[in-house]
């Protein structure tokens, strides 16, 4: 290794826990151990680099954890099972002797391994344990990535298959569609929605899954216009089947069209979790446009393939598709990623912040349990020394002390394995739903293998001071302390833990307050609509079943007069997409007299909503300026949009857009002009920002799939049930099986924020509270030390609330010491934060001040208990004391 070489930030920690360890060690092997260890460490990084990710990061961490039951192997070679059982059974019956130090302990160890083994089991199924996917650790999403920097847009048919017939470095190259569809299925009773998904025909090649009963899609199947074929889940073939094996050959009748069954999907395939799969039919006209974005591109790389040779030959085809269509593919190229940084990318980093946090309260239940250790040490210099002067080893009294340590640490860990149960279930309720595989976390062996590595680790690190203080005391120091002690360099380094613990607590709390004061202020954030008492029912109006156009505006009509008329219904509408709702599509727009051309050839983007003449009123949209559609806005008429004053900044900036006209991109390019505008609404969540919008009406473009925004008097919510029948009374044919609640969808929205600062709060009380414990048995037994030395001074007339008054002083300046230098890790580590955060910044003042008054507060009263209990000292009974 190169002397110059400079090390990286986790290079350095990586050897500083091996120095920690090697001092188990014992000397004659101590310099060839540590050797051996970093020049793993140095293999490793030199392997995979320094900015390998937070991941590989983290196993490199985790694996020098594994240098402390080496360096305890190796010392415990000429270890005989007499000696350990002798140990064990010493430990046992000094610990049982000191209940109540032994059961603070053990219960504050819990509550550390406990809560870090709960976060590390969702962290460990969502982000460390593969895709349950045969060739998981080779699937890729291609993602197409347009000029202006957007990104996870989709691919068009012809793109995908250029890409499909030109690019290398991949075993099998498929698509599906971005979006599911939900298909009517009428067979029985009441009618009920399918999910539907439209997917190549080497789709399960490429997922290493064959069917479990049948076929696949041939490729003669996609290449058509239409291919009536059909693939249905395990679970739809046991729900409407029976799992009855003669399925195949039979017809699913999807929206009035009949399908035969060919195949049944493997049970447990659960990507995308789907009902049915029908073949992409390429032959179709819209599969033929360059510009229609709508196709998702899996791929499976060659085994020993690399991710980064099969992007360099998805940039070629990219280079040669712009070169041959630059005026659609000009600016677009396509990106591979792996399934499972994709499938879990959105949360990692909450996941890992929160993760970081129940690992700064473990290291203050560790600093906790030290200082109880320190502070028993005082007592046990005396016994030590007798064992020194009768003949035992130093090594053979570390040995005792950390066996002490570690059985403490592993009833910790046994209690803390109930303890993370109970927040695995606490994590399971309150996650806020769009955490990934959450449904599989479990307490499965890795976790329970980490939970003791854990527990392990920390009984070495809390223990080893104490232990090494305590064995290398002068056997005549020790005699003459047996009768009298005093805390010396200990009681010091139990302060220093203490203003460590206090630290930490301040980085704890002030992420806590910045999460809980941008969920206040995303609570805060005007949706644009009002989403009180409106609920949402799909409709379907599929061509098997009403062919003509006008047909399905004169159903969608009766179902909206009638549902109307309803008690307790105040408006009706209807919409393509409901905001909020997690779907949305966007077109091509500009505006008619500044074509594209003009403005850098940039094409303009913009959300489409297709809507009735309710929906506005419904939603309480407001107007400002122009009229919304009327049903005098039909199909006869010139098309005419509505957009938001997004879209109008955008395309008409300082003018008046009402008369103008624009361009959209539909089924071809159409003008239709401007008759209103109304104001911005948020169209996904409250953090962003509204996006440019406009919104076409149903009469003119009329619409099969279409959502009924129904809303209720007075803000209550009208009754599902009696809508349903209400509707049936029109058209039986209605599945009605899927409905929202508006005000649930908007609020879901906050649920991740509010996850968050739920979770990163209880931590901080946790901290906080453990922190006061600290400097609560700091200050007691520094009070029950100086009992002589207080009695003194009150025997001489020193008043009560002196003594009350130092020792506060003493405790506020471990507060103050602790909070100074957690204030200057906060400074640094909230910066971390800023992506989680909406309306505040990672140096908010308020955040930086109210912490500080908080800790000082409860450190104060910590401090004000062991105070008190000096100020009552009864000087005639501690100047008789011996101590």
């Amino acid at each position: 290794m190169s002397a110059t070489r400079t090390a990286s930030p986790l290079e350095v920690v990586c050897r500083g826990i091996i120095a920690l360890a090697s001092v188990l060690v014992p000397r004659s092997r101590r310099s060839a151990w540590r050797e051996e260890w970093e020049s793993e460490v140095w293999h490793h990084l030199h392997t995979h680099g320094k900015g390998s990710g937070v991941l590989p990061g983290v196993a490199l961490l985790v694996r020098c954890l594994g240098a402390f039951p080496h360096a305890l192997w190796v010392r415990g070679e000429g270890w005989t099972m007499d000696t350990v059982l002798q140990d064990l059974k010493f430990a046992v019956r000094t610990l049982v002797r000191r209940p109540m130090f032994t059961s603070v302990a053990v219960a504050t160890l819990a509550v550390g391994i406990g809560g870090t083994t709960a976060v590390f089991s969702v962290v460990n199924t969502v982000l460390l344990r593969p895709l349950p996917l045969a060739n998981a650790d080779r699937l890729v999403w291609v993602w197409g990535r347009e000029f202006n920097g957007r990104a996870m847009a989709s691919v068009s048919p012809p793109d995908f298959l250029d890409y499909r017939d030109g690019v290398t470095g991949f075993e099998q190259f498929a698509a599906y569609t971005s979006f599911s569809n939900l298909s009517v299925y009428a067979d029985g009773d009441r009618p009920t929605e399918l999910t539907t998904l439209g997917v190549t025909h080497n789709y399960l090649d490429a997922l290493g899954e064959s069917p479990a009963h049948g076929r696949m899609f041939t490729e003669e199947e996609t290449l058509g216009a239409n291919a009536e074929v059909a693939m249905i889940s395990h679970g739809v073939w046991g729900r409407l089947y029976g799992f009855d094996r003669d399925v195949l050959g039979t017809s699913l009748r999807l929206d009035g069209v009949p399908h035969t069954i060919v195949g049944v999907l493997p049970e447990g395939l659960s990507f995308p979790g789907v009902d049915v799969l029908l073949p992409l039919t390429f032959g179709a006209d819209r599969y033929g446009v360059r510009q229609a974005h709508f196709l998702r591109p899996l791929g499976l790389l060659s085994d020993g393939g690399t991710l980064a040779d099969a992007q360099a030959s998805l940039d070629a085809v990219s280079a040669r598709l712009e070169a041959a269509y630059p005026e659609t593919n000009d600016g677009w190229y396509a990106i591979a990623q792996p399934l499972q940084s994709v499938f879990v990318g959105s949360i990692r980093p909450a996941l890992l912040m929160l993760f970081a946090a129940i690992a700064f309260v473990l290291l203050i239940a560790c600093g906790n349990v030290a200082n109880l250790l320190l502070a028993r040490a005082v007592g046990r210099r005396g016994e030590v020394a007798v064992r020194s002067a009768m003949g035992a080893s130093r090594g053979r009294i570390v040995r005792q002390l950390m066996t002490e340590s570690l059985i403490l640490a592993s009833a910790g860990g046994v209690l803390g394995v109930l303890v993370a149960k109970l927040g695995v279930l606490g994590l399971m309720r309150i996650q806020p739903g769009n955490i990934p595989r959450m449904d599989e976390v479990a307490l499965d062996g890795t976790v329970l293998a980490f939970s003791a590595g854990v527990s392990i680790f920390v009984g070495l690190v809390f223990g080893i001071v104490p232990a090494l203080g305590l064995a290398s005391n002068h056997v005549a120091s020790g005699l003459r302390s047996a009768g009298r002690d005093r805390l010396g360099g200990s009681g010091r380094l139990r302060s220093v833990l203490i203003g460590g613990e206090v630290a930490l607590s301040f980085v704890l709390v002030t992420g806590a307050i910045l999460l809980t004061r941008s969920f206040a202020e995303l609570r805060s954030v005007d949706p644009g609509f009002d989403p009180e008492g409106v609920v949402a029912l799909s409709l379907s109006f599929p061509e098997g079943d009403v062919p003509a156009l006008e047909a399905v505006t004169v159903a969608l009509d009766r179902i909206v007069d009638r549902v109307s008329s309803q008690p307790g219904v105040e408006r009706v509408g209807a919409a393509t997409v409901l905001p909020f709702s997690g779907v949305g599509g966007d077109t091509y727009v500009y505006a008619e007299e500044r074509p594209p051309e003009q403005i850098q050839n940039i094409q303009n983007t913009a959300f489409i909503r297709f809507v009735d003449e309710g929906y506005f009123a419904a939603l309480r949209y407001s107007v400002a300026r122009g009229r919304v559609f009327t049903r005098s806005d039909d199909r006869g008429t010139e098309p005419r949009v509505v957009i938001n004053e997004a879209l109008q900044r955008f395309l008409f900036p300082e003018e008046d857009p009402l008369g103008k006209r624009m361009v959209v991109a539909i089924d071809s390019m159409t003008a239709v002009v401007v008759i209103g505008v109304v104001k911005d609404a948020r169209q996904f969540n409250l953090g962003t920002p509204a996006q440019t919008e406009f919104f076409l009406s149903t009469r003119q473009y009329p619409q099969r799939g279409v959502r009924l925004v129904v809303r209720g008097s007075d803000g209550v919510s009208p009754r599902l049930d009696e809508l349903r029948s209400a509707i049936w009374e029109v058209d039986a044919s209605q599945p009605l099986t899927r409905t929202s609640d508006l005000e649930q969808m908007v609020g879901g929205s906050l649920a991740p924020g509010r996850f968050q600062a739920l979770l990163l709060g209880l931590f901080s009380v946790l901290a906080v509270g453990l922190a006061a414990v600290g400097v609560y048995s700091v200050l007691s037994e520094s009070v029950n030390e100086r009992r002589r030395e207080i009695g003194v001074r009150m025997a001489m007339g020193a008043q009560p609330s002196s003594v009350v008054h130092e020792v506060v002083r003493r405790g506020l300046k471990l507060a103050v010491a602790g909070c100074a230098v957690g204030a200057l890790v906060a400074f640094g580590v909230t910066r971390l934060l800023a992506t989680f955060l909406f309306g505040v910044g990672p140096l908010d003042p308020v955040a930086f001040l109210l912490t500080p008054l908080c800790l000082v507060a409860v450190v104060a009263l910590a401090s004000w208990i062991p105070a008190h209990q000096a100020a009552r000292v009864d000087p005639s009974t501690a100047l008789r004391d011996e101590r």
